[in-house]
């Protein structure tokens, strides 16, 4: 399968709530589940991995979590 390329910062809003994101802050570990309308933003970490970006924190998205943010979100348009 062919590595999809992410723009840097990718800004989407989700359409549907995502649940069970296993994630990262400055703390530690956490599982969080993001509610539909919120802004996210996908990108890559400093390890190369495909991450999502929400409320300062890190979620590494393997291919089947990428698919279903992309599934539920859409593009935020810049003015």
């Amino acid at each position: 399968m062919a590595q999809e390329k992410i723009a840097t910062l990718e800004r989407r809003r989700l359409l549907g709530d995502l649940y069970g994101l296993k994630g990262w802050f400055a703390g530690g570990q956490c599982v969080d589940h993001i509610p539909r309308g919120e802004l996210v933003a996908l990108g890559k970490n400093p390890a190369g991995q495909t991450c999502l970006y929400a409320h300062g924190r890190e979620y590494p998205l393997d291919a089947s979590l990428l698919y279903e943010v992309r599934r539920k979100s859409e593009p935020v348009r810049e003015a």
